[in-house]
């Protein structure tokens, strides 16, 4: 299966987003965890196939860029169950290079030349085109 690096994108945003502390019925401060449902459901990633969603959850988890728990249902990406408790930093760094849409295009567009590619590589290019992109909104270019 190929990881889809806007499903990547779009999973590392709302989670950002959405694990956010809320207070719970007795008044506890309490991180929100986000769940497969959610995440199926909403508004952002609505366009992604579900095993897409699947996948790029595992390889995230995988790779260290978030923070949760996975269930399986028998092995792989076959699951059902998962709460996301956070980005890492980790998840933190690629997410702040790709976040942005004139960097996010400008390096869809360098992975797609690349072909297949590791998340390391996309947090690679990411960081290399934020770090140019950057330069060129301060003027030093040149």
């Amino acid at each position: 299966m190929k990881l889809d690096k806007d499903c990547v994108r779009l999973v590392l945003i709302y989670i950002e987003e959405h694990c956010v502390y809320k207070i719970d019925k007795f008044g506890d401060k309490r991180m929100h965890k986000v769940n497969l449902h959610e995440l199926k459901t909403s508004e952002e990633l609505l366009n992604m196939q579900e095993d897409d969603i699947k996948y790029t959850i595992v390889k995230l988890l995988e790779g260290d860029y978030i923070k949760g728990d996975l269930i399986p249902k028998n092995s792989g990406v076959n699951f059902e169950i998962v709460r996301i408790s956070q980005l890492t930093l980790r998840g933190h760094d690629l997410l702040d290079n790709i976040k942005p849409e004139p960097v996010w295009n400008k390096t869809k567009n360098i992975l797609q030349r690349i072909g297949d590619f590791s998340l390391s590589i996309m947090s690679q290019v990411a960081g290399e085109t934020m770090a140019a992109y950057t330069k060129s909104m301060m003027g030093l270019n040149g």
